[in-house]
């Protein structure tokens, strides 16, 4: 995870504004009575920190991000540190093995954004994750995938080293009930490939 360490420089100021209004929608698909506990595997700089706590009840709220990489840590660090919340944790480790101790009590939500179609491993990666979802959880995914390529398709799994034609709903289908997969407004030419929303809920 090198190169993220790398991405972390530039990354929000190459991807924030054209993916700000997804995230805030992603938060919106989230139902604060099911709980004020969210995991956000391979959180990144912490883009999704805001929202997801708007949306949880603030201050409230607990949000554990989980990164391989180090420099982003050290950016999703500067962001919580700028914003005084004292309400996120952050845990250096890999999501498809990450210890259940490290993380805590089981969540009410996960939510994977542009994260599916960057990790490897990307199907363990959901079943993981979604064992820390207590009964009745809520999994959220936020990405992007390509049906079709054009140029920004090449572009951007060069610049994220992504693989945009995972369908990483598919999983979330298998092992989830009340599942749903909502495409979001957005152009191939923009984001690679078409956004969508994928939701499904641990059975209780």
């Amino acid at each position: 995870m090198n190169g993220y360490d790398v991405f972390a420089l530039f990354y929000d100021a190459s991807i924030e504004r054209v993916y700000r209004p997804s995230r805030e929608r992603v938060a919106e698909t989230l139902r604060p009575d099911v709980g004020p506990s969210v995991l956000i595997p391979a959180c990144g700089t912490g883009q999704d920190f805001a929202p997801l706590r708007t949306r949880l009840g603030g201050g409230s709220a607990r949000l554990v991000g989980v990164d391989f990489s180090a420099g982003m840590l050290r950016r999703a660090r500067k962001r919580v540190d700028r914003e005084g919340w004292q309400n996120v944790t952050l845990v250096e480790a890999d999501a498809r093995t990450v210890d259940a101790e490290k993380l805590g009590p089981p969540f009410d939500h996960v939510v994977c954004s542009l994260a599916l179609s960057v990790v490897p491993d990307w199907q363990r990666v959901v079943e993981h994750t979604f064992d820390q979802l207590r009964p009745g959880g809520q999994f959220t995914i936020f990405d992007v995938h390509a049906d079709r390529r054009v140029a920004q398709t090449l572009c951007t799994e060069w610049i994220a080293r992504a693989d945009l034609s995972r369908k990483p709903w598919e999983p979330l289908e298998n092992l989830s009930t009340r599942f749903t997969l909502d495409w979001q407004p957005g152009s191939p030419h923009l984001h690679g490939g078409r956004p969508f929303i994928a939701t499904g809920f641990k059975r209780s």
